[in-house]
């Protein structure tokens, strides 16, 4: 497997931890670089600042991941959109305990997040 690591500023960081993040998983090679492109057919993920790409061709069916995904998209906006409902029903909102109020903005909050991120993996495996 192999993970390209764009850094930014915190290359020395990640170059510092390179052994231990390739002993857990034999057969990792890992390239860090300050920046570079986007890499297409790849799982993405974003952690401070810190892009990590792993190609998947060879490793997934990335048409079948692109569809998992897809779907996890759409059912995450049938739920957000349910609650911006909900959120907008004045009787609701005003008569629900404030926790259960505050508890479904924060659910909301999670699932476009989420959703966010989805689309961005999606992004990067087309």
């Amino acid at each position: 497997i192999k993970a390209v690591i764009y850094a930014g500023k915190n290359v020395e960081l990640i170059e510092s931890q390179k052994n231990l993040i390739e002993n857990l998983r034999t057969n990792t090679e890992i390239n860090i670089k300050e920046k570079g492109e986007a890499m297409k057919l790849s799982a993405y993920a974003v952690i401070n600042n810190i892009e990590i790409y792993i190609p998947l061709e060879g490793l997934v069916d990335v048409k079948q991941e692109s569809d998992r995904l897809q779907k996890r998209a759409i059912e995450l906006k049938r739920l957000s959109d349910g609650l911006d409902k909900k959120l907008s029903n004045t009787e609701f909102v005003r008569h629900a305990p404030k926790e259960i109020v505050e508890a479904e903005i924060k659910k909301q909050e999670d699932y476009k997040s989420e959703l966010k991120k989805i689309k961005e993996q999606i992004k990067h495996l087309k």
